[in-house]
């Protein structure tokens, strides 16, 4: 399951992280040398940092540093949870691309960031919208599932449209997957 999700971020980090490193690298050889060594430096220093930041993505992702959250999460959860988790990913089905259903838990990884959902503890969910406009028309939307534990936090798993949102909900709304007879309240 690590392995499965460190790859996934892997793949979702390194097209941004080539495109910065490619842009710093650019710039190093576009940017000349003229009366302006200051406004030189600074801009060299700019292109260094684009660099920098792409080989940082890069190498966090390879380490697993966008595990962690969830990694600590099964932790709290206690000394089996990670071992029920890897058990419960070997035989969850793909909801869409990047989001798992297991019996006991839903693991999502459409971002770097690797999450991980415990079924029975999500209090409720919901799909939110966000449209973004300018000069009053609109120019884009995105899309979320809104999750909500009993603890009061609340999480987003990103989606790329409507119908991904609902088939993310539709999943949680089994009755077969809550252990539980009726429909939640999502």
């Amino acid at each position: 399951m690590l392995h499965d999700m460190r790859m996934q971020s892997i793949k979702n980090v390194v097209p941004f992280s080539l495109l910065m490193i490619a842009m710093g690298v650019i710039g190093f050889m576009v940017c000349k040398m003229d009366d302006d060594i200051v406004g030189q430096y600074v801009m060299w220093g700019i292109f260094g940092l684009f660099g920098a930041m792409g080989v940082f993505f890069v190498i966090r992702a390879i380490t697993g540093g966008y595990q962690q959250k969830m990694i600590k999460k099964l932790k709290a959860e206690g000394s089996m949870a990670l071992q029920a988790a890897e058990e419960d990913y070997r035989t969850a089905r793909e909801v869409c691309a990047g989001v798992k259903a297991g019996r006991t838990w839903l693991f999502c990884t459409r971002s770097p960031f690797s999450q991980i959902f415990r079924l029975d503890q999500i209090a409720w969910a919901y799909a939110h919208m966000t449209v973004k406009r300018r000069n009053g028309l609109a120019t884009n939307r995105t899309y979320c599932v809104k999750v909500h534990m009993p603890d009061g936090t609340e999480e987003e798993i990103a989606c790329k449209d409507e119908d991904m949102c609902q088939l993310i909900l539709n999943c949680l709304d089994k009755p077969e997957r809550t252990g539980k007879s009726g429909n939640r309240d999502f």
